[in-house]
């Protein structure tokens, strides 16, 4: 049995809807290496689904992180003023773009359909303007499945977060 149909049959003993999140940094041009969490959690959800467990499964573009380095290949003169901002509120590159996050992620989010996988997507930056973070209490039992990108080796993403 695969590691994605045991962690599918643990979220089967719930009869509530199981919510299965990824996300990614909108740091610049997105890459295959950014596709494992989505790509990760839309396996689950579809596991899930065959057992008759109903699913969701969300795409977060993580709009609000800070521009660390200016990605090529923009200029860095123009956009090193930007450093430290949020991606949400950096101007697009490009006319016919809403902000840097919408030029970066588009073509990315579009590729997803190419290979069967369609999750909701929110921008963090708009979750979090809404009110939907705050803090709820905590359920008795939490399941939290961690990803551990090798370009930032110390740090934990959870890819996938459910209470039964």
């Amino acid at each position: 049995m695969h590691w994605i149909d045991k962690t599918s049959e643990k979220l089967a003993n719930s009869s509530r809807k199981q919510v299965i999140a990824s996300g990614t940094s909108i740091s610049g041009h997105m890459h295959i290496g950014h596709a494992p969490d989505v790509f990760i959690a839309d396996a689950v959800g579809r596991s899930l689904d065959e057992k008759g467990i109903e699913a969701e499964v969300v795409w977060y573009a993580d709009d609000m992180d800070p521009l660390r380095r200016v990605p090529w290949p923009l200029s860095e003169e123009e956009y090193e003023q930007y450093l430290g901002m949020p991606y949400i509120d950096i101007p697009a590159p490009e006319a016919g773009y809403e902000n840097f996050v919408e030029y970066f992620k588009k073509p990315f989010v579009e590729s997803l359909d190419e290979f069967g996988v369609n999750p909701k997507i929110y921008s963090s930056a708009e979750v979090y303007a809404s009110g939907q973070l705050v803090p709820k209490p905590t359920p008795s039992k939490v399941l939290y499945i961690l990803f551990t990108p090798t370009y930032y080796p110390n740090q934990y993403h959870i890819l996938f977060y459910s209470s039964f």
